[in-house]
């Protein structure tokens, strides 16, 4: 009898012993769970940002690839549009060059002309009349313009001088010089204005081009930031994956822990109940017969 009560007693603290282990495992397992749940969450969102961050790299790309072809666009055209300017000016310098040389010649005309009519004999003048007349025959710039002249020069130098031949070609020269001095005007207005724009249009361009640069810049940099964010991100999906099969790994020892333990704490349960129902039947039937012998004695006395 005492050796069922120790061994009552030792069921009794090995049930005790397994249920406090079963409440550490169970506690175990929820622990386990969550750092699986963690695990998967930090996969899911590294993953989310990974995706994210690639879609928005492939932006990226694509706007400093539009980026680059600008800035080249804009080299380009700064290039034709200087060329185009510098070629410009160099007609204008050239042609300004043959109007002031033609003025030159016209105002030499008109001297000659005002030295004939205050009396001075041709033949003094003749050496001056034939270079000047080289010089206006040889000009290619104002063929049209000057051939009048020419013209009434030659007759002057075959028919002789007179006032009224003089006094003509001294006006046509006026008017010829008023001419010149309109079309050089004129030119160097059209000068002004193109230097204007040119000058204008050359600081967009340079604008354009330091905005685009830094753009570029400003492209490059997050471009570099977005390859280390899916770096980072694809290294922390490798870290918490590899985290999460240790972690599924030791969830799955500890629910086949708790399996064992929980079929061997049901076993000493049920071993446990079993061997009350003896005691308890054993003590119905000893109090029987105890009710028994008491009722026997009574009545023989």
């Amino acid at each position: 009898m005492v050796l069922e009560q120790d061994s009552s007693k030792t069921r009794t603290t090995m049930i005790m012993l397994l249920n406090l282990t079963q409440q550490q495992t169970t506690e175990s397992l929820k622990i386990w769970k969550k750092e699986i749940l963690y695990h998967q969450n930090q996969i899911s969102s590294n993953t989310q940002l990974r995706d994210d961050t690639i879609e928005a790299l492939a932006v990226s790309e694509e706007d400093i690839r539009v980026t680059i072809s600008d800035i080249a666009s804009n080299e380009a055209t700064y290039a034709r549009e200087e060329a185009t300017r510098n070629q410009q000016h160099e007609t204008f310098v050239s042609k300004v060059a043959a109007i002031d040389d033609v003025i030159d010649a016209i105002d030499e005309a008109a001297k000659l002309i005002q030295h004939l009519s205050l009396g001075a004999s041709f033949a003094q003048l003749k050496s001056k009349y034939d270079t000047l007349h080289k010089k206006l025959s040889d000009n290619t710039s104002h063929t049209a313009l000057l051939q009048p002249v020419i013209t009434a020069l030659t007759e002057l130098a075959t028919h002789g001088v007179n006032q009224k031949a003089l006094t003509k070609i001294a006006q046509l020269l006026s008017e010829i010089r008023q001419q010149l001095v309109s079309e050089k005007a004129a030119k160097t207005d059209v000068e002004d204005r193109q230097a204007a724009h040119w000058a204008e249009f050359s600081v967009h361009l340079s604008n354009e081009h330091t905005r685009l640069v830094e753009r570029k810049a400003q492209l490059e940099v997050q471009i570099q930031e977005q390859k280390d964010t899916i770096e980072d991100a694809q290294s922390w999906i490798e870290f918490h994956t590899l985290e999460l099969e240790n972690s599924e790994e030791r969830l799955a020892g500890q629910q086949a822990w708790y399996a064992v333990q929980s079929e061997i704490y049901e076993t000493q349960t049920a071993e446990r109940t079993a061997q009350q129902e003896i005691v308890d039947r054993l003590q119905e039937h000893i109090s029987e017969k105890l009710s028994t012998t008491a009722q026997f004695i009574a009545s023989r006395n």
